[in-house]
């Protein structure tokens, strides 16, 4: 698979498309309802996030935030430490027909800043790395324990490295960071 390029063919038959948003304020989840969906069969992508801060270097902590498909009708948004900031997540969620879809795997990876690691896998079941789609889901990060606000250890990225694996990375390791991810394989 060559890095920054989609391969392959993404299917033509999807069954709804829905876009939303939800805000976080002195809280540390929050949830928008959509339009049930068949949840083996959908989706979820993170379209991004605003805040409110004027702060140059807000903690990440208070700003990065993880999206889940919780249920069939529930979209989710996780961040790690309250804040009187107001941030605002965006996401879509694509429902393909029932016979497009061949599997559908869904978790968190995290990067432990006791372990020091920089980088870390995580195995899933089979799939056809040619008709798949790995979708990040945000990160959430905790440095309350370790006092260092550094991207480097805060932002993250994940990769389908082959059949059975899917790796994140980092730069630095100054933080627990968690990320989220969807792994969809198409027929």
């Amino acid at each position: 698979m060559t890095q920054g390029v989609i391969s392959g063919q993404l299917p033509k038959a999807s069954k709804s498309v829905q876009y939303g948003t939800i805000t976080l304020t002195n809280t540390t989840s929050n949830t928008a309802t959509i339009n049930s969906v068949n949840t083996s069969n959908s989706i979820l992508l993170y379209l991004g996030i605003t805040n409110d801060d004027g702060n140059e270097s807000p903690p990440y902590e208070e700003n990065l935030v993880r999206i889940d498909l919780t249920n069939s009708t529930t979209i989710t948004a996780y961040v790690n430490t309250n804040s009187d900031n107001t941030l605002v997540v965006n996401f879509c969620v694509l429902e393909f027909d029932t016979d497009i879809v061949k599997s559908n795997q869904k978790g968190t990876i995290t990067l432990d800043y006791s372990g020091s690691e920089l980088s870390d896998t995580v195995t899933v079941s089979s799939v056809n790395t040619n008709k798949s789609f790995l979708s990040w889901l945000g990160c959430t990060t905790d440095i309350s324990n370790h006092g260092e606000n550094s991207p480097s250890s805060n932002l993250g990225r994940i990769t389908l490295t082959n059949s059975t694996t899917i790796t994140a990375n980092r730069g630095y390791y100054y933080a627990d960071l968690i990320i989220g991810y969807q792994l969809i394989e198409f027929n």
